[in-house]
């Protein structure tokens, strides 16, 4: 009985096979002849000839059962068409008020892919607000994005397979963690101006006001560079886009303007830069910034990036994204293309502490302004630290409309104690030695050598006069030491005045010396910290106070504690604390 079962079974096997094999060879000869609907790549239509249609409600469940608002914009017709989930910026809701085609974000449905936007859990206004509670862009707000995006591939007008993120802003925190977390989730993923890590989330380079804002009305909290204490870490940890991007499998595009919307110049391609190569070197088969860069190329720390969206700051990014998302949407996964190197060190990875773990923690770890300088056009320059490991930069301050803003931070620096300028040129000096910088910011001398400097400032656009505790010398770029003197003992500042004379604060006085050896002047005061000899007046910081010596004798004392001075027309600029402010003349104030 049971072997014939088992001869049964056998032949009815067989029979399925020749019948699989049969009707395979019968779709070869004879292939089918009734319609076939075109790819979702073939039903993109760039003139946008697409009637839209809206479907929204609460659509979508998270792993926790609460229900999202999701809204979907789709084109009218028959076909499985391609799809792109929007993530806003900040902490912000997709969906807002009523639908309209006018005020969609990325408006790509009448080109014949789907358009999808929803509320993060607890976000959104009234009726369109979602349930549960969200974390600030963390791995309950990132699930929630993979809920919706499995929603939407699971739509019988979807095609599973080109479906991609285009994230905005701070909602690349959102984006970037989902998709290194769940690496096949999407076909690709468009990056606008996001933060790579929470320094440029919290607006750290643009001063105190702006990083209590993003204190006060977004994180609770401040960046790991400002804060690296072992909680704040490991709760960023779970929010910088720049550790997940690497784990993606698909196709990347970054998008960046010519001056981003946040971040001031330099510090405003950084992200870019970073994001762009680690995902280069990391899993995504395909990476590139904007549309006319090279595929797979790295990019050096100041290596510039020669297609950025401009001119200036974009004012509106919609036919930008409809651009990019159909220029995704259209790509086919392929071979990667080779890797194009970098010009110089590529920007990989953050240097100061708590992204460089070699480092040690920050001592102090509070924000420190050591020097500042005046150009003659009245901008403001100066280098800010947490301690020698911590967070650094180097930035430049105009007042341009009443209003006194940054203009550019440089920030690949470390333990930044000095600066000066001469007409374009900006010298700085780390705990990587001393570097000038040419107009925009790239480094155009650089001499690793310099270190433990108590003060170098400009003696001549190719020269250097160069201070340490004992010794005094200038120097030529070329390295050539034109004049040195070991004089002196306990230098605390020096300050190039004539090309034979040098301002020089001692433990006890202030004087101005010639390169001869020969005393000009000389004040006693007791720790002097910096001065400044302008129009025969000698303007001196004090701990308490600084005081104007005129002749001899003091004329006026302001109380103040300074730790620097600069003088420019008379107005007396102060650094104290965190505080870079104006004496005298116009009111002017920047907390750094």
């Amino acid at each position: 009985m049971m072997r014939a079962k088992v001869v049964a079974l056998v032949v009815v096997l067989v029979a399925v096979i020749a019948l699989a094999s049969l009707w395979l060879l019968w779709g070869r000869i004879w292939p089918p002849t009734g319609p076939q609907l075109p790819s979702s790549i073939e039903l993109i239509d760039e003139e946008g000839g697409y009637n839209v249609e809206v479907v929204e409600g609460y659509l979508v469940r998270t792993d926790e059962g609460h229900r999202l608002y999701v809204r979907i914009f789709k084109p009218v017709g028959e076909g499985h068409f391609a799809a792109v989930v929007f993530v806003p910026g900040g902490l912000g809701a997709g969906v807002m008020g009523p639908a309209s085609l006018k005020h969609r974000q990325v408006p790509v449905a009448e080109y014949g892919i789907v358009e999808v936007y929803f509320n993060a859990p607890g976000r959104g206004p009234g009726d369109y607000r979602s349930e549960g509670t969200g974390d600030k862009n963390g791995p309950v707000d990132q699930d929630a994005l993979r809920c919706v995006v499995e929603y939407v591939k699971s739509l019988d007008y979807v095609d599973p397979g080109n479906v991609g993120i285009l994230s905005w802003s701070f909602g690349v925190t959102m984006a970037a963690c989902c998709v290194g977390r769940y690496p096949d989730l999407v076909k690709f993923y468009i990056d606008c101006e996001g933060p790579s890590h929470s320094v440029l989330a919290c607006c750290d380079y643009l001063g105190a006001a702006h990083r209590a804002d993003t204190h006060d009305n977004l994180f609770g909290r401040y960046s790991a560079g400002f804060d690296p204490s072992p909680d704040n870490v490991a709760w960023w940890e779970e929010r910088e886009a720049f550790r997940f991007i690497g784990r993606f499998k698909g196709a990347y595009l970054r998008l960046q303007g010519q001056k981003g919307h946040m971040q001031p110049e330099v510090s405003d391609d950084y992200p870019a830069k970073l994001m762009n190569n680690l995902a280069v070197l990391g899993q995504p088969w395909w990476a590139r910034i904007n549309f006319k860069n090279p595929v797979n190329k790295l990019y050096g720390i100041e290596e510039p990036i020669p297609d950025l969206i401009g001119p200036g700051k974009v004012g509106d990014w919609r036919p930008i994204f409809r651009r990019a998302v159909i220029e995704m949407a259209k790509l086919v996964p392929g071979e990667p293309e080779p890797i194009k190197p970098a010009v110089g060190r590529p920007l990989t990875a953050i240097m100061h502490y708590p992204y460089n773990t070699s480092l040690p923690y920050p001592s102090p770890d509070q924000l420190q302004v050591p020097d500042m300088a005046i150009g003659l056009d009245g901008r403001v320059y100066y280098v800010a630290r947490l301690g020698d490991t911590g967070e650094c930069w180097a930035g430049e301050l105009a007042r341009r409309d009443g209003i006194i803003k940054l203009d550019w931070a440089y920030p690949y620096l470390l333990g930044a104690y000095a600066i000066d300028v001469l007409g374009e040129l900006t010298l700085v000096a780390d705990a990587g030695g001393v570097r000038i910088l040419n107009a925009t910011c790239q480094t155009i001398w650089h001499n690793s050598s310099l270190t433990g400097l108590v003060d170098v400032e400009f003696a001549g656009p190719n020269e250097l006069l160069v201070a340490r505790e004992d010794e005094l010398f200038i120097m030529e770029l070329s390295g050539h030491i034109t004049w040195r003197t070991d004089a002196f003992s306990g230098i605390r500042d020096a300050d190039f005045i004539a090309p034979d004379r040098i301002l020089l604060c001692l433990p006890d006085r202030v004087i101005l010396t010639d390169t001869s050896g020969s005393k000009v002047l000389e004040y006693l005061v007791d720790s002097p910290i910096d001065a400044e000899l302008v129009g025969g007046k000698l303007y001196i910081a004090v701990e308490n106070a600084v005081i104007v010596v005129d002749s001899g004798r003091v004329k006026e004392s302001y109380p103040c504690s300074p730790s620097d001075v600069e003088v420019i027309d008379e107005a007396i600029f102060i650094i104290e604390g965190a505080i870079i402010r104006a004496l005298t003349g116009p009111t002017w104030e920047f907390e750094c």
